[in-house]
């Protein structure tokens, strides 16, 4: 499946201690196109940043890096869900 991020959001995912996805290491070769990048991933692998999201949520001390984990978060989420229900 077709993941696209923005700027902030490419970012952020950039600046986590873990990540076993691989989605990051995608989104590091992506070249920008209208201020987005985007990369391909399984449902694994989206599920693995998830995880990897949530726990850097929970361990970050900045209350503003946490909405931000928070809100790519729950919108990650509705991604894999809908991407399940496809199935």
């Amino acid at each position: 499946m077709r993941i696209v991020f923005t700027t902030k959001e490419r970012e952020l995912l950039q600046s986590m201690l873990i990540d076993d996805s691989g989605v990051t290491e995608g989104l590091k070769a992506a070249k920008p196109r209208n201020g987005k990048y985007a990369t391909d991933c399984s449902l694994d692998s989206l599920e693995l940043l998830i995880n990897s999201i949530a726990a850097e949520a929970n361990h970050t001390k900045s209350k503003k890096r946490e909405k931000d984990f928070d809100e790519l978060y729950e919108r990650l989420v509705q991604i894999q869900e809908k991407a399940e229900h496809a199935l």
